[in-house]
């Protein structure tokens, strides 16, 4: 019994549904959606209120006025700026070329007469030309101009280089700059080069040392007397007592006995070792 009433509830939902379908499809379409609402407008916002232009701060007026001659320092007082910057350069002065310095100086004459008792009895060997050379000072720097072509370059040259007169030598060609020393420093490398000439090389030396070097040491101490302002020799070292230092002692009196001190030099003890 069961069965039946399941099949027949079963039939009514088949038939139900048919006829829902069937009544569906006949009816007429719903009506379209309504649109909705154009939305309302929207006011536009106020304009910004205006803004009151805020006034310029004033501008103080400059005067123009003269720069000072020198910037302001302690007190205002430019005296020591001044010093200390005269002091740097003459400290950078000390280090420029002779060239450099030469541009940068007055023309000394005294500083020239003392170069000419230098250079003359450099130049005397040299050349038979009583003008071989030219000489001319700024300062402390003198230039060298050898006027005699005919003195081979480095003749010269090591002359020059070898006479305690003049220190620092630069040479550009035939020009040659150099700075003398003070009238003392001058004078006692005028008495030194006076030596070196006699002594070196001398045949008398030769002959009292022989062609064979003696073992032994020898040292010559030449010294000026200032009472006499004579240049005295005396020897010390293991040959000083033997034959040839007393050769070389003698021998060498008489060559400084040929030399004239300058006056500006006051004393001048110069040992040489001759034998080591």
């Amino acid at each position: 019994m069961w069965r039946w009433v399941i099949e027949i509830s079963l039939a009514l939902s088949v038939g139900a549904n048919i006829y829902f379908m069937t009544r569906h499809g006949d009816a007429a379409p719903p009506p379209p959606p309504a649109q909705p609402a154009p939305p309302a407008p929207v006011a536009a916002p106020p304009p910004p209120a205006p803004v009151a232009p805020v006034p310029a701060a004033p501008v103080a007026s400059v005067t123009a006025t003269t720069a000072p001659a020198c910037p302001p320092v302690v007190h205002g007082d430019c005296s020591a700026v001044e010093k200390q910057l005269a002091e740097t350069e003459a400290k950078l002065e000390e280090h420029l070329p002779p060239n450099e310095r030469y541009k940068h100086a007055g023309r000394s004459l005294d500083v020239e007469t003392r170069a000419r008792a230098v250079l003359d009895p450099i130049f005397t060997p040299l050349s038979k030309n009583p003008h071989a050379y030219d000489v001319e000072c700024h300062g402390a720097v003198c230039k060298l101009d050898v006027v005699d072509k005919a003195i081979p370059l480095d003749a010269w040259m090591q002359a020059v280089q070898s006479h305690g007169g003049f220190a620092g030598w630069a040479f550009s060609g035939r020009d040659a700059y150099a700075t003398m020393g003070t009238p003392t420093e001058t004078a006692q490398s005028v008495l030194m080069g006076a030596i070196g000439n006699a002594l070196n090389p001398d045949a008398g030396l030769h002959e009292c040392v022989g062609d064979q070097k003696p073992a032994g040491t020898l040292t010559l101490d030449i010294a000026l007397d200032p009472a006499t302002r004579r240049l005295n020799v005396s020897a010390s070292g293991s040959l000083a007592n033997e034959h040839v230092g007393s050769c070389v002692r003698t021998h060498v009196q008489t060559l400084l006995d040929a030399i004239k001190a300058p006056s500006d030099v006051a004393s001048f003890d110069q040992p040489i070792p001759l034998l080591r």
